[in-house]
């Protein structure tokens, strides 16, 4: 089975998303985004809902694609 690689395209610039907003708009499930997170996806701060700036999703899904 091959793996997908989500499109970071998809990714508006200057948007916060959070884990939900973020595995709707990539096509994937929550808990895929959540260990995005222990695996180094950083948010904005600890407090919830989790946010996550667009530039740092863009960058850390174009370092896991390479």
């Amino acid at each position: 089975m091959t793996s997908r690689r989500p499109n970071p395209n998809l990714i508006k610039l200057n948007r916060t998303y959070s884990v939900g907003e973020l595995a709707t708009r990539l096509g994937l499930h929550k808990n895929t985004i959540r260990q995005w997170q222990r695996d180094g996806l950083t948010p904005i701060d600890g407090s919830r809902p989790t946010l996550f700036h667009s530039s740092t999703i863009r960058a850390f899904i174009g370092k896991r694609n390479a």
